[in-house]
């Protein structure tokens, strides 16, 4: 799998966002292949994680969408941006496929 780029985010339904590598390690001491523990868990949703998007222009860039907040994120990396929480739910999200710095939320 090399070349490969085995790293990618999840969501949870408690509003955690994981940021881990898929690729199996072997362990020293026994030689099973063992997965890596997660490069960081944030909980940064007071809710479900509902929506986790990559740009459509910037492939190291993600949206996710939660609870009462929505927030940008750079792979390997922590939030860039995050909102204030809102007085309503996000439920869904989407980046603009034409221009490269909007994007969009919704309750």
């Amino acid at each position: 799998m090399e070349g490969v780029n085995t790293k990618f985010f999840a969501g949870t339904e408690d509003g955690y966002l994981v940021y881990t590598d898929w690729k199996a390690e072997k362990d020293p001491e026994s030689g099973k292949l063992v997965s890596s523990k997660p490069v960081y868990a944030i909980s940064t949703h007071a809710g479900p994680v509902h929506c986790l998007l990559r740009s459509p222009f910037y492939n190291h860039i993600f949206m996710s969408v939660g609870g009462w907040s929505w927030s940008i994120w750079k792979e390997g990396e922590s939030e860039i941006l995050q909102t204030s929480r809102s007085n309503v739910k996000f439920t869904a999200a989407s980046w603009s496929l034409t221009r490269p710095g909007v994007g969009t939320s919704r309750p």
